[in-house]
């Protein structure tokens, strides 16, 4: 727990105590001059209690900018601002005095506590007062929240002179701090996504290079991510809820079912789609009207952050998105484990998946995890050839196969078998590795590196499993011999490939695909649903039959015809089997997984 910033409890000191200058880098030394201008403001200091400071608070934007330094940084400052007396709250290490203990002890609130603004309030330990001093002591208030203060502000300054009065119409950014549910009909994401258009060329440039896609590759993701959170602020206005009479005898009655926000989301992001992946859950998630802490992948937080950003600077309530960065181990698990998070969003591989469903267990949390994948594509005989063969190039080779729902076993049938897997190979041809900032000279095609060392070195090794069982390489086979720097792997196709080897039966994830010969439909669904995994599959075929046996008997969560492993925002998507569980994407994910169904009673109606 210590690697995180948060987690590290300050040292009183005088406030104008010297503190050893850290070195650090242009890009924290610019967040260090933000930190030296918001962190006095970063407490709720009531007047009463002059010397009772908050730190710490999970949801406060400052604990963002706190998180994304070394510790030693964040500690400086905390450490320079800190006070004796000051309350630590502390929520990775479970220290201090959280905001649901406080209300829970009878402290003042506001709101409820999915709310921040009401957790701010609720965990400055205020003791119970009348009406009216209660008032006037929230007059008092010196908030810390730059999208609510100025119109609280001239709210409070009424209260203050006219505290017996009547209630005052409350502000729209008011409003926000003290409803979660105003989150979804108040949040400035279209003007976010506004700013994210305007500065696509720094994210996707961005992007590249932390990820290693090429730019055209980055583009479509960024793409993609604008388009789904589009989608789901379309959906925020769409709730509803039921309605039902109830045959009570108690006199009339009726049920209602009603929607609420399930509370703080952890979202855990992988590298090979960093934004995409953080806006399948995003953007359900803010639409319901929860608050979100996004975890990136320790390799690729700087998109993530840029576009975080933009999000704040369109205006969205501070606390609302969040984004800690980094180890899954470290970080990640904290997250799981706090008792503030009610609802845990993963992607990535399943090992991974099943130890976060343990550590969400305890509690049950809602989790979602959508895990690998080894999808099989059928190729049937009445198929168009040349439109499955681009198909199969893009399903498999995209990002350098670096994608959970890539077609990673490609099943043809033996009418079309030779003319196909020549075509195949003719189309890999055009592939030339090198840097994803870069154009190769048409009509080569730009493929980018394997994200990590230990996923290259997996790669080769699935490959000599195969290959010394038995396996032919018909195209490429490992490494480029003209890239000495770069984890850098050829697109390669297998023949042959053992069914029980590694290269079949384990995700592989990377440019590389083994190609069966089958006779008919049910050998192929056979061999289709021979593996662990049941995420995505596609069928090449205009024959009805084929299509509807295809749909009802493949075991996975989504079967395309004709058309390349891409997941729609409005379908929903997840896996079977070891492929994880609970849905992403469509109507279905926002209402399924991030919200709570509640039924309500009225009665005494005569």
């Amino acid at each position: 727990m210590s690697q995180h910033p948060v987690s590290q409890r300050a040292t009183a000191r005088p406030i104008d105590a010297p503190v050893p200058a850290p070195t650090i880098t242009s890009t924290a030394t610019q967040l260090a001059l933000e930190l030296e201008t918001e962190l006095p403001r970063l407490a709720i200091e009531p007047e009463w209690k002059a010397q009772q400071r908050l730190w710490g608070h999970p949801f406060h934007p400052m604990c963002s900018y706190l998180a994304s330094f070394p510790a030693s940084l964040a500690h400086a400052f905390i450490s320079r601002y800190s006070r004796p007396g000051d309350v630590v709250l502390d929520p990775f290490a479970g220290r201090g005095t959280t905001p649901l203990q406080a209300a829970a002890e009878g402290r003042i609130g506001v709101g409820n506590d999915l709310n921040p603004f009401a957790q701010l309030l609720t965990a400055s330990k205020v003791e119970p007062a009348s009406a009216p001093e209660a008032r006037t002591r929230l007059a008092r208030l010196r908030l810390a929240w730059p999208a609510v203060a100025p119109a609280w502000e001239a709210r409070a300054a009424a209260m203050q002179a006219d505290p017996e009065g009547g209630p005052e119409p409350v502000p729209a950014e008011v409003a926000i701090a003290f409803h979660p549910r105003a989150f979804a009909q108040l949040l400035y994401v279209r003007d976010a996504l506004d700013l994210v258009t305007e500065h696509k060329d720094e994210i996707v440039e961005t992007l590249t290079h932390e990820q290693g896609k090429p730019t055209i590759e980055a583009a479509g993701e960024l793409q993609h991510f604008v388009h789904g959170m589009h989608y789901y602020a379309d959906l925020a206005t769409k709730v509803r809820g039921a309605y039902q009479d109830l045959p009570s005898t108690f006199g009339r009655s009726y049920g209602m079912v009603i929607k609420r926000p399930v509370g703080p989301v952890a979202a855990i992001v992988p590298y090979n789609y960093p934004l995409t992946l953080m806006g399948t859950k995003l953007g359900p998630a803010l639409a319901a009207g929860n608050t979100v802490v996004v975890k990136p992948a320790s390799s690729t937080p700087l998109a993530t952050l840029k576009v975080a950003e933009l999000f704040h600077e369109a205006g969205l309530p501070a606390g609302v998105l969040n984004v800690v960065t980094g180890r899954g181990s470290v970080i990640g698990d904290a997250l799981v484990t706090h008792p503030l998070i009610r609802r845990v969003a993963f992607t990535g591989e399943t090992g991974t998946g099943k130890h976060i469903a343990a550590l969400a267990a305890p509690e049950f949390k809602r989790i979602s995890l959508e895990l690998g994948g080894s999808d099989p594509m059928i190729v049937c005989p009445d198929a168009n050839v040349q439109a499955a063969v681009k198909g199969a190039v893009i399903a498999r080779f995209w990002n350098a196969g670096q994608s959970c729902l890539a077609a990673k076993r490609l099943y043809v049938f033996d009418e079309i078998y030779d003319d196909f897997l020549a075509a195949l190979t003719a189309e890999l041809e055009r592939y030339e590795c090198g840097e994803g900032w870069t154009r190769p000279e048409k009509p080569k095609l730009r493929m980018g590196p394997v994200h990590t060392r230990s996923g290259r070195d997996e790669l080769v090794e699935q490959l000599e499993d195969a290959v010394s069982r038995g396996a032919t390489v018909v195209h490429g086979g490992g490494p480029p011999s003209d890239r000495d720097k770069g984890f850098y792997f050829e697109p390669t196709l297998v023949e042959n490939a053992p069914h029980d080897s590694r290269l079949v039966t384990e995700e592989v994830f990377g440019p590389i695909l083994p190609v069966f010969r089958v006779g008919d439909i049910d050998e192929a669904i056979s061999l289709a649903n021979d593996t662990r995994y049941g995420l995505g599959s596609s069928i090449w075929t205009y024959d009805a039959r084929y299509i509807d046996k295809a749909a009802q008997e493949i075991e996975a969560g989504m079967t395309w015809v004709n058309q390349i492993h891409y997941g729609y925002d409005e379908l929903p998507f997840g896996g079977l089997k070891e492929s994880g569980i609970g849905k992403e994407h469509g109507l279905e994910a926002m209402m399924d997984y991030y919200f709570e169904t509640k039924s309500v009673v009225v009665g005494g109606l005569g």
